[in-house]
């Protein structure tokens, strides 16, 4: 969209039947405030905050917010319980085994999402447009992730190799390894986001389903859409482009830091608590 400096010709109110307003003085951008009030106070998001809805309505609120997330680069990946449930009632639905009228409980985590996202419509706080354009870093940090049974491991390459290990104790020794692995992206995240910001992030994985759901920013199991939900917050606050690439454990420089405690000091774990 091209202005003179005085932003002359402007078709403001063609943003505003998108439900979009610029302050062109201060060169931020909003929700108008009539697309607020119909979200908050309708009777669809009513309905979906109880608990019970049906798919019909339960989509309708989401693709207010998907359209918030879009206009306003607000990622939508720190949702991953939202968006695992409704990829879920999207292939019921196609199957023909929930209609769209019929009433389905909305579990938990996911309320919990969508009163955070719809308390962030309503606060409606005016936003430099692609704020979240971390993609256009050129800073670049490399980082290695691994864990065993018993143990994680990081290597944060790009900060002149800093390295981290830790025991999985009480009930994360219990966790699967998918769990364990994802976990460990975490711990790393935390660390670097202590000693950067602003970046294109690296991932270097060996466990290819980790690789995947951070790609998709969902999963199919509970715990690590709470674990993917945690990270992609870390990631948005500070200014991350996460890049996850499988490397085979033969190439993963931190399986060692995994096998047995090596280093002489450690630092406290973050993530994994």
């Amino acid at each position: 969209m091209h202005t003179d400096e005085d932003g002359a010709g402007v078709p403001q109110e063609r943003f505003e039947a998108l439900g979009i307003t610029f302050d062109l003085d201060q060169k931020k951008i909003a929700m108008a405030s009539s697309w607020v009030t119909k979200l908050v106070g309708s009777p669809a998001w009513e309905e979906v905050k109880g608990g019970t809805a049906s798919v019909r309505t339960i989509f309708r609120v989401f693709g207010a917010i998907v359209w918030h997330s879009f206009a306003l680069s607000c990622p939508l990946c720190t949702c991953s319980a939202t968006l695992a449930f409704i990829r879920r009632l999207a292939s019921r639905a196609a199957a023909g085994d929930i209609g769209w009228d019929s009433n389905t409980e909305v579990p938990p985590a996911v309320l919990g999402e969508l009163h955070a996202r719809v308390s962030l419509v309503e606060e409606n706080v005016p936003l430099t447009p692609s704020a979240y354009a971390a993609q256009q870093c050129e800073d670049t940090e490399t980082v290695w992730t691994d864990a065993s049974s018993t143990m994680w491991g990081y290597i944060l390459e790009s900060c002149a190799g800093f390295a981290n290990q830790g025991v999985f104790e009480g009930s994360w020794a219990e966790y699967h390894i998918f769990i364990k692995e994802l976990a460990t992206v975490g711990e790393a995240l935390e660390e670097l986001a202590t000693r950067c910001r602003g970046a294109s992030v690296h991932l270097h994985i060996d466990n290819a389903a980790v690789v995947a759901c951070l790609n998709k920013g969902l999963s199919s199991n509970f715990v690590a859409n709470e674990m993917l939900s945690r990270i992609f917050s870390l990631a948005k606050d500070a200014h991350f482009w996460l890049r996850p690439r499988w490397v085979p454990t033969d190439a993963q420089k931190a399986d060692g830091i995994t096998r047995s405690v090596i280093l002489p000091q450690t630092f406290p774990p973050r993530f994994i608590l």
